[in-house]
């Protein structure tokens, strides 16, 4: 694109504060209470009336519960999946090899589709990096043929 249109990756990601946002988000916080608070004393509200027919108690009980699922990524990080290591045979021989062994640790199940799908991606990545070794090697030697032909 020539001195125009949207350039990729150009620009603010989505949900940053932009500086008249972040003023108001301030201003709100400097006078009183935030979201955040509001959702937290919503959460920990246990003044249902005593008098409150069940159905009154239900949509109390999930208003609170509502709040709470609201306010918890403010509070608590996702959690992540996070593979332990494991140890599978040394990957030996060929790269076809390799991606037999990897099979072969999956169907035997010491390894999961997951850590088998990450090792693939690695056997493939170096794949790659044996074939950019060898290419250049053969032009190295079909260069070096061709200084001494001349």
């Amino acid at each position: 694109m020539k001195n125009g249109g949207r350039r990729p990756g150009a620009g603010r990601k989505p949900g940053t504060a932009n500086k008249r946002t972040r003023e108001i988000a301030d201003k709100a916080a400097a006078e009183g209470i935030t979201p955040l608070e509001l959702m937290l004393r919503i959460m920990r509200d246990e003044a249902c009336p005593e008098d409150a027919d069940p159905a009154q108690k239900t949509v109390f009980h999930s208003l609170r519960f509502e709040a709470a699922k609201a306010a918890a990524p403010y509070i608590h990080p996702r959690l992540a999946n996070v593979d332990k290591p494991v140890q599978i045979e040394p990957l030996t021989g060929s790269l076809s090899d390799q991606g037999s062994a990897v099979l072969t640790a999956v169907s035997g199940g010491k390894i999961t589709p997951s850590q088998a799908s990450s090792l693939m991606q690695v056997l493939s990545a170096q794949a790659r990096v044996v074939e950019v070794t060898e290419l250049e090697k053969r032009v190295a030697a079909l260069e070096a043929s061709k200084h001494e032909k001349s």
